[in-house]
């Protein structure tokens, strides 16, 4: 497994301990000073051993580290080098508002500001994927936390195949976007919903989400209707499935938010993952393409003319 250089000021200790405490808990190696320079070693050498030896660096930012010349001395010299052999080795890891290093302003950071969790998940998933192969660029604790990243999804598609329950509230926020999707040219909107005319899905349905068959069939009623309306102004195709859904999908051109719902009963934060082009996305377009051709499983009920 991966060595791992812990790059950070002495000041944020307790922060680097944690982490690093946290990720060898996943089989990694990390490197820190506490654990491996002891009474009488020279600190500049083992630091440049450890530094020479090691798969990666986690840069920890804050205040503390922007103002420490160890610290840009120790993540500098593996920069260089990520940019010689053109494979990422420098993954900066962000703890408080501070200024980010000009050379790091095009990097992704994991974001540990307002969760430990959080921030632990989008460094393991960067450290154990690489992009170019899975995909998966970032992580969310819960699908309602996504927000400005809709927009950006938005702004640069033309297409979108949904894999959804009904996405009540998130598409009554995004239904002007949906609308701007359609007026553009060759824009296109896909969507597969439950099938809740089959009443032993719908019964299923009713007892995970808690939630009255009146009322989970008006929730599915007005999302055809949304997408009906929709459908007046461009390309449009409706599916009903009957097959019970465990996550749900949002394919963009070049992009795809995936979320995975609970089996607890009731409402439960939904972790939600960003996918770009990649293994992961390319397999929910094949598994998408899959139920619009399977008429066992699918029926189009809404189309453009």
């Amino acid at each position: 497994m991966s060595r791992i250089f812990i790059s950070h000021s002495s000041a944020d200790k307790t922060f680097a301990r944690k982490l690093a405490k946290s990720i060898a808990k996943f089989g990694y190696f990390p490197w820190l000073d506490e654990w491996e320079i002891f009474v009488g070693n020279s600190i500049v050498q083992k630091i440049q051993k450890g530094l020479d030896e090691c798969d990666f660096i986690v840069l920890i930012l804050s205040k503390n580290a922007i103002a420490s010349r160890w610290v840009e001395r120790e993540w500098e010299a593996k920069y260089w080098q990520e940019i010689n052999k053109k494979r990422i080795v420098v993954y900066p890891v962000l703890i408080e508002e501070c200024e980010i290093p000009t050379l790091l302003l095009t990097k992704k950071y994991a974001d540990f500001r307002e969760d430990f969790n959080t921030g632990l998940v989008e460094l393991l998933l960067a450290l154990r994927t690489p992009p170019s192969l899975a995909g998966i660029v970032k992580y969310y604790s819960d699908f309602v936390n996504i927000s400005d990243d809709w927009i950006t999804l938005f702004n640069h598609s033309k297409n979108i195949s949904i894999l959804s329950m009904y996405s009540q509230t998130w598409r009554n926020t995004y239904l002007k976007y949906l609308n701007e999707i359609i007026t553009t040219k060759n824009g296109k909107i896909t969507a597969i919903l439950p099938d809740f005319n089959n009443k032993n899905l719908l019964a299923l349905y009713s007892k995970r989400l808690q939630c009255s068959k009146a009322d989970l069939l008006q929730r599915v009623q007005l999302a055809k209707q949304d997408f009906s309306e929709i459908k007046l102004n461009g390309k449009v195709e409706v599916y009903i499935a009957t097959i019970y859904f465990n996550h749900a999908f949002y394919l963009f051109d070049n992009a795809c938010i995936f979320a995975t719902y609970s089996y607890e009963i009731g409402r439960v934060p939904t972790p939600a993952i960003l996918l770009e082009d990649g293994q992961f996305m390319s397999f929910l377009k094949k598994d998408f393409q899959y139920l619009l051709n399977n008429k066992n499983l699918t029926k189009k009920i809404l189309w453009t003319n």
